[in-house]
């Protein structure tokens, strides 16, 4: 028997179930891995379901397709995320980019294609968004770097930076991260300080966010620090505003303030 040689990428068929692990669903000998591109296609009635963790080089979601992430699986990627159709993925999911080149993601993660988790795990290089991306749950940024390339991130659990600068570009130019969840959320940064753009409190139920000890655990803004909902504790550390601007706080109110340590960088002679 002779096989063909290993194809550089491979259309979603659909042909037997809706299972991305089962290889006649990809029309082929060959499923999607490290080294072969998967290409979700609006045409088949199937549409996978990834019910495993598995692992795939460039992962595209054409229009009119969907993709779906089971509760409490992983699916790793080596290359670039593009979607174009729509993601879907479920609670306790995880999409995890371990690829040592750079990669990028690309089209519409917010709202309903939203990530549940997402995590960086790189050897090396850069991870950028070219769109703007929700995070239903943890954002982990573990090795490589994060670039947020002046894109707006909703986060609405938890933010791990592991290393400072070496895994989050800073200063995060233009950006904006807004943490708008329902529960306690938590901010913990490692290694170095990091300087955000612009940071907003939006919970969806007024709570908080709590800055993790250690001493790389100040929240550094240098854009503003919108207040509108939920209120960031900062225990030992500091909330730092470096905008020397009257309006680099605003919005602040009785159900989202610091509760703890602000310190501000206001112009000479500032005044209001």
């Amino acid at each position: 028997v002779t096989y063909p040689a290993p194809p550089s990428s491979i259309n979603w068929a659909g042909g037997i179930s809706t299972n991305w692990s089962v290889a006649g669903n990809w029309g082929s000998c060959y499923m999607p891995d490290c080294s072969i591109d998967a290409v979700a296609v609006s045409g088949p009635s199937n549409q996978p379901f990834v019910i495993t963790n598995q692992t795939v080089k460039n992962i595209t979601i054409n229009a009119g397709a969907t993709l779906t992430v089971n509760p409490n699986v992983t699916l790793s990627v080596c290359g670039n995320f593009t979607n174009n159709g729509n993601f879907r993925a479920l609670a306790g999911s995880t999409i995890k980019f371990i690829g040592a080149a750079a990669q990028v993601i690309t089209g519409n993660f917010t709202g309903l294609n939203a990530f549940a988790n997402l995590t960086m795990q790189k050897p090396s290089s850069t991870l950028t968004i070219q769109n703007n991306i929700d995070i239903n749950e943890d954002d982990s940024l573990i090795t490589g770097q994060f670039n947020a390339n002046a894109k707006y991130i909703k986060i609405k659990k938890n933010l791990y930076n592991a290393n400072g600068t070496l895994t989050h570009v800073s200063p995060a130019a233009g950006s904006t991260y807004e943490f708008n969840g329902s529960t306690p959320q938590t901010f913990t940064n490692n290694g170095s300080d990091i300087d955000f753009s612009n940071v907003t409190m939006n919970q969806s139920v007024t709570s908080s966010l709590t800055l993790a000890g250690g001493p790389f655990n100040n929240l550094n803004v240098q854009g503003i620090l919108t207040l509108t909902r939920g209120k960031i504790i900062t225990g030992a550390r500091e909330v730092i505003v470096k905008n020397p601007a009257n309006a680099s706080v605003i919005l602040h109110n009785i159900n989202s303030y610091v509760e703890g340590n602000l310190r501000r960088f206001l112009n000479t002679n500032a005044t209001g």
